[in-house]
């Protein structure tokens, strides 16, 4: 019995879904900046009772993709990572 040809396919199989599993993820995980910022802003004026208008957004640095800040009731800095999760940031950073 020979076991070479079907190893071949079988890698060549993985590596097929591998790719595929790559690109299709990448697709998903774009962000629309857009999205993010109102998704963190409406988060807060839920939060403090603030208003959306009162938070902006500027570019990141290093990890940090984007840096909302939320200035009303309460001040809030948000990190957001290119992943769209939350990062503390260094209080110094703020």
């Amino acid at each position: 019995m020979r076991r070479g040809p079907v190893v071949v396919v079988l890698v060549a199989l993985a590596a097929t879904a591998l790719g595929l599993g790559l690109v299709l993820g990448l697709r998903a995980v774009r962000l629309d900046e857009g999205a993010v910022i109102a998704l963190h802003a409406e988060r807060w004026a839920e939060e403090t009772g603030g208003r959306v208008a009162q938070c902006v957004a500027v570019p990141g640095q290093g990890r940090v993709w984007l840096r909302i800040t939320c200035d009303g009731p309460e001040r809030r800095v948000i990190g957001v990572s290119r992943l769209g999760f939350e990062i503390d940031l260094p209080e110094a950073g703020i």
